[in-house]
C-alpha cells in the first residue's frame, strides 16, 4: 500500500505524521461482483458469425453460483460487450420463458429452433 504526505500547512509543526491513503473500506465493496477468472467455475464458448458467446459459472464472493452470459465481438468485430447475470434461484424460471420463446419463434417463423 503505497503512502503519501502532504505538505505541511501554515501552522504545522511538522511533527504530525505522514497521512496514509487506503482503498475505500470493504463493506463498500460487498454488493459488486468481482469478475475475475478466478471465481469461474467451468465455462463453454460459442461461435456465432461476428460474435463470440460465453457462457461462464461462476460463485460471487458469498459462494452463491450464478449463470454469466458474455455476448463480444469476434476479433476484429466491431461492437461492446455485454453481459447478463442469472442467479441460481431464477434457472428454472429463465429455462421455462426460453423454452416459451424458442416455441413461439418456431411457430411465427416456422424455422426449427432444434436445428444446428
Amino acid at each position: 500500500m503505497k503512502s503519501s504526505t502532504m505538505g505541511k500547512a501554515e501552522g504545522n509543526t511538522g511533527n504530525e505524521q505522514a497521512v496514509q491513503f487506503r482503498p475505500f473500506p470493504a463493506t463498500i465493496y460487498h454488493h459488486l461482483i468481482i469478475i475475475t477468472m478466478e471465481n469461474v467455475i467451468f465455462t463453454e464458448k460459442l461461435f456465432a458469425g461476428t460474435r463470440v458467446y460465453y457462457f461462464d459459472a461462476r460463485e460471487d464472493v458469498k459462494g452463491d453460483p450464478y449463470l454469466q452470459i458474455v455476448e463480444a465481438p469476434t476479433e476484429g468485430g466491431k461492437g461492446t460487450r455485454k453481459r447478463i447475470f442469472i442467479h441460481d434461484r431464477d434457472f428454472a424460471k429463465f429455462k421455462e420463458t426460453l423454452g416459451k420463446v424458442f416455441d413461439q419463434w418456431q411457430e411465427h417463423f416456422g424455422a426449427n429452433v432444434n436445428k444446428s
